[in-house]
């Protein structure tokens, strides 16, 4: 049978899938569009179960923050190039405007996992989904969001005060929240404040301290006493409202947050959710 480049051309644009694969495919199925395609997605069924146990450390995240409501999800691959691939970053679009619309349920319809199999036969790497993340806005709250410039790193922000809906569309608070979502994202802090940590990881990280005390030559007392300011330097460090603002160190988020409430007459603000993601290592 002969195979007109035009047939193979069209299967490819419809496909995606490379010129030889499509030709191939078209010979199998007797010049057949059809048959070919279905031939093309059963091979892609195949790449799919080859690339289950391969590493996707790149990707990216999308993230979309409007009327109220905001979503944000990693999408990995196994590559950085694929990662910048216009292939990629349109499937991130779709597939994050469709959460978005559709919720988390959306990851398990066949329109999604059909999708999904056409893009890895089509770039040749696993593509898989973290968990996304939503965040949602009412009458005294507001969420902000960051996303930074490699895309590899996103953060939704959640605040809290008396009428905040009717406030934060000013500049003034669009930046402050910026700058609270930006910390968040230098910064990866494990909680909001040393109230949201787990008395249980208060207490592993205690005894790692007492573990370090051994060797020290003095009495009990002293050694307990220096645990305890290492265990509350450590958290410090680590919650939200107690690390020093990476704008100005001379204050602490929560310092900072208290300023801004004041000069803004916004009562009792507050950070009252956060999600962080980001892809790769630190």
């Amino acid at each position: 049978v002969e195979i007109h480049a035009s047939l193979v051309k069209e299967i490819r644009e419809l496909t995606g899938l490379g010129l030889m694969e499509c030709k191939k495919a078209l010979v199998a199925a007797a010049g057949d569009k059809t048959e070919a395609i279905r031939i093309l997605k059963e091979q892609g069924l195949a790449i799919v179960a080859k690339k289950s146990n391969r590493e996707t450390n790149e990707g990216m995240v999308f993230i979309h923050n409007d009327a109220g409501l905001a979503c944000a999800v990693a999408i990995f691959c196994e590559t950085d190039f694929v990662a910048r691939n216009e292939i990629f970053l349109a499937f991130s679009e779709k597939t994050g405007k469709a959460l978005l619309g559709k919720g988390e349920a959306f990851l398990d319809t066949a329109d999604f996992q059909e999708s999904l199999q056409e893009i890895t036969s089509s770039l040749g790497e696993k593509i898989m989904l973290g968990k996304p993340h939503f965040l949602k806005a009412d009458a005294d709250t507001a969420i902000q969001s960051y996303l930074h410039t490699n895309k590899k790193i996103a953060v939704l922000v959640k605040l809290q005060a008396k009428d905040l809906a009717q406030k934060s569309k000013i500049p003034a608070f669009l930046e402050f929240s910026k700058d609270i979502a930006m910390q968040i994202a230098a910064m990866n802090p494990l909680a909001i404040s040393s109230n949201d940590i787990s008395k249980e990881d208060i207490e592993q990280e205690r005894q790692i301290f007492l573990k370090q005390m051994d060797e020290v030559k003095k009495p009990e007392d002293i050694k307990l006493k220096i645990v305890e300011g290492k265990v509350k330097k450590y958290f410090s460090e680590r919650c939200l409202l107690d690390m020093n603002f990476v704008k100005d160190s001379k204050q602490t988020i929560s310092s900072y947050m208290e300023k801004f409430s004041k000069e803004h007459t916004l009562d009792d603000l507050q950070i009252i959710n956060f999600q962080r993601i980001q892809i790769g290592k630190e």
